[in-house]
């Protein structure tokens, strides 16, 4: 059963990493389409820096400079609010850190990339 955990795992990752890529190159391809989706992002860099082994972390999916923005904290708090991500409040002068996802949240984003990989694996 172990096993099968690992390779459920495996795949989540790897379809998480995927979709964060293709989001920032959508945004590269097509002029102007910076404003995409940035909860969702946020989302998906959450479980990718749970999810990933500490040197497994090659994606860039810490935006530092977008998390600190006010539409930034403004997502965060409503997904924190509706339980899905536990915000660190950064220390005075440091840079904000990714939100981790709570159990529900975990949850949620792992059903979800469960029922894309059907027929893509």
């Amino acid at each position: 059963a172990s096993a099968g955990r690992d390779e459920t795992a495996t795949r989540r990752l790897k379809l998480a990493k995927y979709i964060w890529v293709c989001n920032q190159k959508r945004q590269e391809l097509i002029p102007g389409f910076g404003w995409g989706e940035m909860p969702w992002d946020m989302l998906l860099s959450a479980y990718i820096s749970g999810a990933a082994k500490p040197d497994d972390g090659k994606i860039a999916i810490n935006d530092n400079a977008q998390l600190s923005s006010d539409v930034a904290q403004r997502y965060l708090d409503i997904l924190s609010d509706n339980g899905l991500v536990d915000k660190e409040t950064a220390a005075a002068g440091t840079e904000p850190q990714l939100p981790r996802l709570t159990a529900k949240g975990l949850t949620a984003i792992e059903n979800w990339l469960d029922y894309c990989a059907k027929g893509m694996f």
